[in-house]
């Protein structure tokens, strides 16, 4: 004979009972098991102390870097180091959050005192974004967005850059451009907002 098992609601009774369990449980087996296996780790790390209690080797050096004219800095995400380990390479949107409308050096060369010894770039990149320093020295600027419309009210010049990568020289020539500037689309020939560019030591960009 076929037997068929229905559910039983839950009484008054059964549903106490569950609580009671639920929370019984906890007192009967202290702590999380599952918890404290996830805690223990292997045995040969039992000794390591965590990274973040060691003591910081590094020192925030505020307000580093004076720019020339007395100039503030504005938005800046492109940094990298020269190839000498010293000198310090920096991406400054002009002094505001864009060089679309800036006739200064967004690109500038620091000494470990924070000087410019160094700068370019003006009237050749929108929103200077990521930075790379290849092995010959070169500088490798992710111009990361093209002109929007009052941008380019006031100052039409600035058409037909950004969204590209440019690589300069040390001293500032423009070597190559990625991407056609001033335009979005997609690769090969365009970039749609290049956020940074990294060149690999075999050259592969």
């Amino acid at each position: 004979m076929n037997k068929t098992w229905k559910p039983v609601p839950a009484t008054g009774a059964s549903l106490l009972l569950s609580v009671m369990l639920a929370c019984a449980l906890p007192a009967l087996f202290p702590g999380d098991v599952r918890a404290q296996r996830g805690r223990e780790g292997p045995p040969e790390q039992g000794s390591v102390e965590p990274v973040n209690l060691l003591p910081n080797p590094y020192v925030t050096i505020r307000d580093f870097g004076t720019l020339p004219d007395g100039r503030s800095w504005g938005s800046v995400s492109a940094v990298n180091v020269d190839i000498d380990g010293i000198h310090i390479w920096a991406g400054d949107r002009c002094g505001t959050n864009s060089c679309a409308t800036s006739d200064v050096d967004p690109i500038v060369k620091l000494d470990p005192d924070g000087n410019v010894v160094q700068s370019f770039g003006a009237g050749e990149i929108i929103w200077p974004h990521g930075m790379d320093v290849d092995a010959e020295g070169n500088v490798w600027i992710a111009d990361a967005r093209i002109a929007n419309a009052g941008e380019l009210r006031a100052n039409p010049d600035a058409a037909g850059k950004g969204s590209s990568v440019i690589k300069f020289s040390p001293e500032g020539e423009v070597l190559m451009v990625l991407g056609t500037p001033g335009e979005t689309g997609d690769p090969p020939t365009h970039f749609t907002d290049p956020n940074d560019v990294l060149v690999a030591p075999d050259g592969s960009i």
